[in-house]
């Protein structure tokens, strides 16, 4: 199967390379010769490097540059191979160099394609305008730095240039904004002149004009902390315990109306927002010392002055904890779900968090109880809002062992027990021959069987279907889950540069590598569209460089949201499809077949609920029906809805709503 299908992908790579002839042969007839003015040149992203030859007839500038769906980047150099200029990806260009060349000298331009993506490209030599003077529209909206502190103070915002270009033309720059201005970006330098002076140089193409900033005396008295919320944690239950220090480091988070209040020594103060446009430096001295149970401090700092912002440590809240039901208390040696062996010592480092099972009671001073079960354990090691902390173990070899549980400054102590691996191998029996995936695509085993061997000499055949296998997404990757309602077998996507590509099958602590799955690069994207666009589904039409048309609908069956972006899993025709979505307000950045494509979206209309392109009472009528259950509103009705932004659909959001509508507010 494997030689079949590297068979036709050569017949398909000759079939394409046969079509594209006549371009292949022509670019490489003029890669080899002399750049012509304004004269397009077509390429092709093979991999090749291109080498060309300029001469201009004229002193003055002149702008290489690239478009087409191919990804190079260039190298402009004399005729002694000595480097003049580089770039990669400039603007809406795959590369744009612009230098002022001379009359009687020949220049060599180096082009590089990234890979062997057999996309269309073409680069091109033209005249160019570059800026030749400078002026000033708008200075600085602060145009003062403070004495001891001039860099940290020095700050362009606001800058506003009127730049007149070689060919006559005016072209306007916001330091805001940093766009391009023509073939270049405007360089913004900082200096000083070595005798109290600062300045900021302003340079493009021939433009160059120097702004200087007047020092001043720092103004601040003093600085103050502002907040009623007091930041306050028990012991040990809010940070990590560092090995190195050997003690517990807490995390610290300041409350988000948190201010500071700016004493200046004119006898004026101002108060600002600690997550303001200020930036305020903090620490902690936690790296030389523990905190303890008591005041603490968290300390500001802002251009040499400093305050404390104080942190309570409270003592444990319990005065008993009794154990109700221990957890699971049998592990399996080697178990990689659980921990992993080191290879160099042969022990096997456990992180028993497989707290199935587990009740326990704590009591407080004044007699008052509560109880805990597996369901109030939260991820990210969270319980009823404070971390806790499972110790590690180190296991020398199977037998018992103790564990706890340190929550709030108490150690919740059980016994657990590791086990020898009842399983004596792992076979995948009955799987279609070979499977041949491309890189976009990870492999479905519907269809396929896992037997197990135990080493009592039973077996336990495992038919994998998709009602028994799920799948486990995180951070853009996933792990198969196969069950039989009795055992589970989980498979991992694995590499090494010594054994390639393979899915390493565990059970009870036992790993079967499986090579019987192989990965090539078949599959050439042309362009992708995208339709009906939704947080976690989209529709997609592929078409690859042969003009092979795919459709795929695509809906996740695993899903996992970080940073923004939802990540997710499909399953299509061709195998599973890992994809996540970053949606913002004018666009949806999409990952998809291992490329990014940015999708313009409809500009919603906050507080059109239902999406009539007016703003009325019928949108404060459907808030009304979703928050009494009556009609559910879908994901993007819902975010049209919380005009308060929120979070959260209330009777404040039809409120706001109906103000707007009796115009007594002009906007949310």
């Amino acid at each position: 199967m494997k030689k079949f299908r590297k068979l036709i992908s050569i017949v398909m790579a000759v079939v394409m390379l046969v079509t594209m002839l006549p371009m292949v042969v022509a670019s490489a007839a003029e890669a080899a010769g002399e750049l012509v003015l304004n004269s397009p040149v077509d390429l092709l992203g093979d991999g090749t490097n291109y080498v060309f030859t300029f001469s201009p007839e004229n002193s003055g500038w002149y702008v290489f540059y690239s478009e087409g769906e191919s990804d190079p980047y260039a190298t402009l150099m004399n005729d002694s191979y000595d480097e003049i200029d580089y770039d990669d990806d400039f603007d809406g260009y795959n590369f744009a160099i612009v230098e002022k060349l001379y009359a009687g000298y020949t220049y060599i331009l180096e082009v590089s394609s990234m890979g062997d993506d057999y996309e269309p490209f073409t680069v091109t030599v033209e005249e160019a305008a570059v800026a030749e003077s400078v002026e000033i529209i708008q200075e600085p909206y602060d145009n003062t730095v403070i004495e001891g502190f001039e860099y940290e103070t020095l700050d362009p915002s606001g800058l506003e240039i009127e730049f007149t270009m070689t060919d006559g033309s005016k072209v306007s720059w916001s330091y805001d904004d940093e766009q391009p201005v023509g073939y270049e970006y405007v360089t913004i330098d900082e200096g000083d002149d070595g005798i109290g002076h600062y300045y900021i140089d302003i340079i493009c193409g021939e433009a160059f004009e120097r702004y200087f900033f007047t020092t001043i005396e720092n103004p601040i008295e003093s600085i103050e902390y502002k907040c009623d919320e007091t930041i306050s944690y028990y012991v040990d239950s809010y940070g990590y315990y560092d090995d190195d220090l050997g003690y517990y480091m807490y995390y610290y988070y300041i409350p988000e109306d948190a201010q500071i209040v700016m004493n200046y020594k004119d006898g004026s103060s101002e108060t600002v927002d600690f997550y303001g446009d200020i930036y305020f430096d903090v620490y902690t001295t936690q790296d030389t010392e523990a905190w303890g149970i008591g005041t603490n401090y968290i300390y500001v700092y802002y251009l040499g002055i400093e305050t404390e912002i104080p942190v309570e440590i409270l003592p444990c809240p319990f005065v008993n904890v009794t154990l109700n039901h221990t957890p699971q208390t049998t592990y399996y040696w080697g178990d990689s779900r659980y921990g992993y062996i080191d290879d160099y010592n042969g022990k096997y480092y456990l992180y028993p968090n497989n707290l199935s099972g587990i009740s326990f009671t704590v009591e407080y001073a004044d007699g008052s109880t509560q109880t805990y079960t597996e369901d109030d354990f939260e991820y990210m090691d969270m319980l009823d809002g404070y971390s806790y902390e499972l110790e590690v173990i180190v296991c020398d070899a199977v037998g018992d062992y103790k564990t706890a549980i340190n929550y709030k400054g108490y150690r919740i102590e059980y016994d657990i027990e590791v086990v020898e691996t009842p399983i004596a191998g792992i076979e995948i029996t009955d799987a279609p021959d070979n499977y041949v995936y491309d890189g976009y695509f990870y492999p479905v085993f519907d269809g396929a069987q896992i037997t197990l061997t135990f080493k009592d000499g039973t077996t336990k055949v495992i038919d994998i279907t998709k009602e028994n296998t799920s799948y486990d997404c995180y951070y853009s990757r996933f792990d198969y889950v196969f069950t039989d309602g009795e055992y589970k077998v989980y498979a991992s996507y694995n590499y090494t540069d010594e054994d390639g590509e393979f899915y390493t099958f565990s059970c009870l602590g036992y790993d079967y590598d499986y090579f019987g799955i192989e990965f090539e690069d078949v599959f050439y994207v042309d362009y992708v569209e995208f339709e009906n666009i939704e947080h976690d589904r989209f529709d997609a039409k592929v078409v690859d460089i042969f003009g092979v048309v795919r459709e795929y609908s695509v809906d996740a069956v695993g899903s996992f949201e970080a940073d923004g972006y939802f990540e997710g899993y499909c399953v299509t025709e061709d195998g599973l499809l890992y994809y996540s979505i970053l949606e913002t307000d004018s666009y949806y950045e999409i990952f998809f077949m291992g490329e990014y494509y940015e999708v313009p979206r409809e500009q919603s209309l906050l507080g059109d609920v239902n999406g009539d392109g007016d703003i009325n009472i019928m949108d404060a009528t459907a808030i009304q029906l979703h928050i009494a259950s009556i009609e559910e509103l879908d994901d993007s009705a819902v975010s049209r809805a919380d005009v308060d932004k929120n979070g959260n659909l209330t009777i404040m959001d039809t409120t706001f709503i109906q103000l707007y509508i009796a115009e007594l507010i002009e906007e949310f």
